[in-house]
């Protein structure tokens, strides 16, 4: 993936924010967009790029955002396309800000909604962990009751920043395995139902 191609979508969207965001936090929120657990339509996410603190984005943001939604849309295309065939070269644009990128990240879910995230369950939680680490240990390890001595943190931290690719990768495949589940469920209680219906006319003749 193009490394120049998300630098211009930073550095376009910091001048539409007047923020100074690294885009490696835009490509963790990308990477959030392509494994989340639903087909999202363009409008529901690219309006987030434009206004990320939601206060609802001005004409001229409209006006001079076209440029880094286009780009947008053409990485998230990319990204989609090496996610869903086990292609870690998707992460390759990402050295530096690890943090941000994590945080861009998790700021993605709100657009799974609570009750995919339930479905996930603790495999989702497990895989979810690594984020969370990278983004905030102190936070994660007081949340979870833990205090882990220096030594052990920097380990996992290491890990969870190395394991974010394939984080993204497994949590895309997770989704997939739950809906073909979920549909051989649906498949399997409307046969079910056929059958009853035909004993149920046998029994009347």
């Amino acid at each position: 993936m193009n490394l120049n191609s998300w630098i211009i979508m930073g550095e376009e969207l910091n001048r539409i924010q007047q923020a100074q965001t690294p885009f490696e936090f835009w490509h963790g929120f990308l990477a959030g967009i392509v494994c989340s657990p639903i087909e999202l339509v363009p409008t529901a996410w690219t309006n987030f790029l434009l206004d990320p603190q939601g206060q609802g984005p001005k004409q001229a943001q409209e006006d001079l955002g076209e440029k880094p939604v286009t780009l947008a849309l053409s990485l998230h295309k990319e990204m989609h396309e090496k996610v869903a065939n086990y292609d870690e070269s998707f992460f390759a644009p990402v050295t530096q800000n690890l943090d941000a990128w994590a945080e861009g990240f998790l700021s993605a879910l709100g657009f799974w909604g609570d009750e995919y995230i339930e479905k996930g369950s603790f495999e989702l939680k497990h895989l979810m962990q690594n984020a969370l680490i990278v983004y905030n240990a102190d936070q994660f390890y007081k949340d979870m009751g833990m205090d882990p001595d220096r030594h052990t943190r920097a380990e996992e931290l290491s890990r969870a920043q190395s394991f974010l690719p394939f984080m993204v990768m497994e949590i895309f495949k997770l989704w997939i395995e739950i809906h073909e589940v979920e549909h051989i469920d649906v498949v399997d209680r409307d046969l079910m139902q056929k059958v009853k219906t035909e004993l149920e006319k046998l029994d009347h003749d």
